[in-house]
């Protein structure tokens, strides 16, 4: 059974994480299905913006409960073959929506913890409804942030701020969120929806050569998640042998 949904519609793609009765948490196989689909998209000229969204009450949870108990038990150095595939796969997926050529908005609602919230600061657009909670508690496990976001992070919030929020694991308010400039637009329960439509539809009308132009001058200013996500995974995993030589 497929963990996404993808619907390509007026030159819009969708994709819907689709795992509710699990929070839409992320294990290897829904890594692999949203790289296999964004690099379909990133093929594809009729296609000018990608939505990001989570079926269900919230948009992600993060690393999926049973995979996590199996790949750090006890918060120890588990199958470390697996851990560096979902890793890598995450890194992936990161990049893949960081490069995607038309713009990418992630529509979030109830909470985005994790890489949830890594996968929502891959985007170009956050639109976040009131009082969402974002997150990334890696560090009350042990677990560096991986995927390149480190850099993300910081290109989008700043250095300290990032540092704060990754090393001690904390729940921002979602006034911080938005005055830190995470949030691209806050918008009321029911509004979500209405509003990314709106936003895609005014994109949609300036020349689509616009943005596949503008977007790399944006990113040639910001950190390339790519070189930094082989050095962030392999950092976790000796972080995390670290940890257990000194248990």
């Amino acid at each position: 059974m497929s963990t996404i949904t993808v619907a390509v519609q007026d030159g819009v793609a969708r994709i819907v994480l689709d795992r509710p009765d699990e929070a839409n948490s992320l294990n290897t196989q829904i890594l692999e299905e949203l790289s296999a689909e964004l690099h379909a998209l990133h093929g594809r000229d009729d296609v000018f913006a990608l939505v990001l969204s989570g079926e269900g009450r919230g948009f992600c949870a993060g690393m999926d409960r049973a995979l996590a108990e199996r790949l750090l038990p006890d918060g120890q150095l588990g199958e470390v073959q697996e851990l560096t595939r979902f890793l890598d796969l995450g890194g992936r997926v990161f990049e893949q929506i960081r490069s995607f050529p038309g713009i990418t908005v992630a529509a979030v609602s109830g909470f985005a913890i994790g890489g949830g919230m890594l996968l929502v600061s891959a985007c170009d657009v956050r639109v976040v409804v009131t009082g969402a909670r974002l997150a990334v508690p890696e560090s009350t496990f042990g677990l560096p942030l991986s995927w390149g976001a480190v850099g993300r992070l910081i290109d989008l919030v700043g250095e300290g701020r990032a540092l704060d929020w990754i090393a001690t694991g904390r729940k921002p308010s979602f006034e911080e969120l938005m005055m830190s400039g995470f949030i691209t637009r806050a918008v009321a329960e029911g509004e979500l929806d209405d509003v990314v439509d709106e936003y895609v539809t005014t994109v949609r009308a300036n020349p689509a050569l616009f943005i596949r132009v503008t977007k790399p001058q944006i990113r040639s200013y910001a950190r390339p998640a790519s070189s930094l996500s082989t050095l962030e995974t392999l950092g976790s995993i000796g972080l995390l042998a670290l940890n257990d030589s000194v248990r």
